[in-house]
């Protein structure tokens, strides 16, 4: 009996935090919804990217969905440590819609949707790039995000390779093509 009572006893504890834990992470998902925590999100976010992030505009998330979809306005994104300060990119708006979330799997984007940018690209002679993931002279292997549709239109592009000895101030478009290749 008294066995069976404390296996109850500690059953009954388990699901009782297992509640406050999911109503925890309910709450926290509502409140980044309503735009709450923007501090922290930015944080986050420029903590995975490796860089810099800055949200000037508004800042909107919508995770309580089949696909969370997070969208940005005046958007400032800087250089990498490993690189001279100064801006990767500005972007007017900024939408991502991450794939349905699925036990197992990697997190991946369903859509990239940039407007209105402005990317500074820039590598040194050593091999130093802003546009890169992680610090190239660290082989720690990064990982990366699934891209499943982008859309940059218009897209003003300043670069600067000096290790390739090339330079090109233009602009450059991309989307994904109407039906199968």
């Amino acid at each position: 009996m008294n066995v069976s009572h404390g296996l109850r006893r500690g059953l009954i504890w388990t699901l009782i935090g297992l509640a406050v834990l999911a109503s925890l992470v309910l709450l926290a998902a509502a409140a980044l919804d309503q735009g709450y925590m923007r501090g922290p999100l930015l944080k986050l976010l420029a903590g995975y990217a490796n860089r810099p992030i800055r949200v000037d505009g508004s800042l909107k998330l919508n995770i309580l969905s089949r696909n969370p979809r997070l969208q940005a306005e005046d958007v400032v994104i800087g250089n990498p440590s490993w690189t001279p300060a100064g801006t990767t990119a500005t972007v007017g708006k900024l939408t991502v819609v991450f794939a349905a979330p699925r036990p197992g799997q990697k997190l991946s984007i369903e859509r990239l949707q940039i407007e209105r940018a402005t990317l500074r690209l820039f590598r040194d002679i050593g091999g130093h790039a802003n546009w890169q993931y992680r610090n190239p002279d660290h082989n720690a292997p990064g990982t990366l995000l699934t891209i499943r549709s982008l859309s940059m239109l218009d897209a003003r592009v300043l670069l600067d390779d000096a290790q390739k000895h090339r330079e090109f101030d233009g602009t450059v478009s991309a989307h994904d093509a109407d039906g199968p290749p």
